[in-house]
């Protein structure tokens, strides 16, 4: 039985956005939208945001459940030692992707941009560069033990003779 992702990434993105639609619909949470007064921050710009808190909420539910299927994807794929420059590259981009959103999480705190902007820039950023970065050893070294494991079972089969032997 081979077991596909497709459905799996279907579930997860159907449950996210049930729980989005599910928050934003439910009576008695509605939040009244209040016309906010356009006051300048000290650089001059206005304080209305790049986004709107309910497009925080789905930008964290799609990418919160992007980002841990990329996740698990490269931890099952190192797991079993296969796809290693895959594993690196989607890696390496997740790393780069975090260091992108934490400099856009910087900027929009300096711009003075809403919470429900530079909250979730910065999150992201922060996660991806620690765990994807911090997990790169860890991959290598993974990578290295199952090459070494490969090279050891290759030299112990029969008929291979030992370096010191004659054939």
């Amino acid at each position: 039985m081979r077991f596909s992702i497709v459905p799996s990434i279907v579930f997860w993105v159907g449950i996210s956005v049930a729980c989005a639609q599910g928050v934003a619909n439910e009576p008695g949470n509605a939040v009244e939208q209040q016309a906010e007064p356009k006051i300048a921050n000290p650089m001059g710009q206005p304080t209305h945001g790049w986004w709107s808190d309910r497009s925080a909420g789905w930008i964290g539910a799609i990418g919160g459940t992007t980002i841990g299927l990329l996740g698990g994807l490269i931890g099952t794929m190192a797991g079993f030692g296969k796809a290693r420059r895959f594993v690196f590259a989607l890696n390496a981009c997740l790393v780069g992707f975090g260091a992108m959103s934490l400099l856009a999480g910087g900027l929009a705190l300096v711009l003075g941009q809403p919470y429900a902007v530079y909250y979730p820039l910065l999150l992201v950023g922060v996660i991806l560069t620690a765990v994807c970065a911090g997990t790169w050893p860890a991959l290598r070294k993974g990578y290295e033990l199952r090459e070494l494991q490969k090279m050891a079972a290759m030299d112990a089969r029969p008929g291979n003779p030992r370096p010191n032997e004659k054939p």
